[in-house]
């Protein structure tokens, strides 16, 4: 009689332990799956925010190549403006003007 006690208690340990580690695996599974889907929800944010941050650079990156390219193209016309006023000034930048520029002005 007391063998089969023991035996009993010894059963409903095991089927205890064997529920709660059911239940453990269940709930870590849920957390798991909960825990991934906000990670690759976050994710799913930061790749939004930085394509649109990148998007932002890469049209001011375009905007300054442009007035780069503005700048060039206007830089011979302000220096020739320049040495016109230096001249209006002062003959004596005449002199220091080459022949080529002179006959630009």
């Amino acid at each position: 009689m007391m063998l089969e006690s023991v035996e009993e208690v010894k059963n409903a340990a095991l089927e205890t332990i064997g529920e709660t580690a059911e239940q453990t695996n269940e709930v870590t599974k849920n957390t798991a799956e909960k825990f991934e889907t906000r990670v690759t929800e976050s994710l799913g944010k930061i790749d939004a925010h930085v394509l649109q941050t990148m998007g932002g650079v890469r049209a001011e990156l375009g905007e300054w190549g442009e007035l780069q390219q503005q700048k060039g193209k206007l830089e011979e016309s302000i220096y020739l403006a320049r040495v016109l006023l230096g001249i209006l000034k002062s003959m004596e930048y005449l002199r220091e003007v080459p022949l080529p520029l002179i006959v630009q002005l």
